[in-house]
């Protein structure tokens, strides 16, 4: 795909958010990222990506299409089982580049809408995320082959509410930056600033499983 420095209609699409432009001039192709053959835990980790380069011949020294916040563009292999995107699994599927029973285990999960975003995602519990202090509620998926769950914080509300006989809440201060952590110690962490007598609250909206 080659699109015109001039071209205003060519754009792309990720999560809820409104489409967004092509850079002027971009050239490259879409392609499927597979996942790591010798690690089962991320079977789903494979997608469509976008490739920048000046040629097809080119593809090693190209760079994949990036975001507005820098992330990379990529469709969730989970995701290309929902509409618009089955077109592309199909090719996939015909290609050998997804195995039949990972799309198999993928509509077993299937919610009737849900769709989750690239950076919400874990696929193991070692695996870091980028935590935004300016924000104080936090939402993250985690996902396999054999389950999908949605999991929600609202983590400086729940941090400064009132403890025992305080009647008015702790001021709640405003943070800036962000923080890169390991979903195990801040659920450590978290747990250490609330009491004992109240535990951990999560607020499941998961799909069915």
């Amino acid at each position: 795909m080659k699109v015109p420095s001039e071209n205003k209609k060519a754009r792309f699409h990720y999560g809820g958010t409104p489409y967004q432009r092509f850079p002027p001039g971009t050239v490259g192709t879409v392609y499927y990222l597979q996942p790591p053959p010798d690690k089962p835990s991320l079977a789903l980790t494979g997608g469509i990506r976008f490739r920048i380069m000046s040629d097809v011949s080119h593809f090693d020294d190209g760079e994949d299409l990036k975001l507005p916040n820098g992330n990379i563009w990529h469709i969730i292999a989970y995701n290309l089982i929902k509409a618009p995107w089955k077109p592309l699994l199909s090719i996939a599927k015909k290609e050998s580049l997804i195995d039949e029973g990972v799309v198999s285990d993928m509509q077993n999960l299937a919610g009737p809408s849900y769709q989750p975003s690239t950076d919400s995602l874990h696929y193991e519990f070692d695996q870091p995320f980028i935590l935004d202090l300016e924000h104080s509620f936090i939402s993250r998926v985690f996902l396999n082959r054999s389950t999908i769950h949605r999991f929600l914080w609202n983590v400086l509300e729940d941090m400064y509410r009132p403890r025992g006989k305080e009647t008015k809440p702790t001021p709640c201060p405003v943070y800036t930056g962000t923080l890169r952590l390991y979903p195990l110690t801040f659920l450590r962490m978290f747990n250490l600033r609330r009491s004992i007598a109240r535990p951990f609250r999560t607020v499941d909206t998961s799909i069915s499983l």
